[in-house]
């Protein structure tokens, strides 16, 4: 009987570190889509304002 309670015990945690695992690589997977999908958006508005700014400062520049 304690051996089957032994076994179980260590299945149980083997299952618990695997678990964890499985769920640390997907927390990071998400975790890096959505700051991809984040940094692509900024650098977007970014290099778009970039162009707005620029071209207004082009049409006030005296020639």
């Amino acid at each position: 009987m304690a051996a089957v309670a032994a076994a179980s015990a260590e299945l149980l945690i083997i299952g618990w570190y695997i678990f964890r695992v499985l769920l640390q690589v997907f927390l990071e997977c998400c975790i890096y889509w959505v700051f991809r999908y984040s940094l692509q958006k900024l650098a977007h508005t970014v290099s778009r304002t970039g162009r707005q700014v620029l071209g207004e400062r082009r049409q006030r520049a005296p020639n």
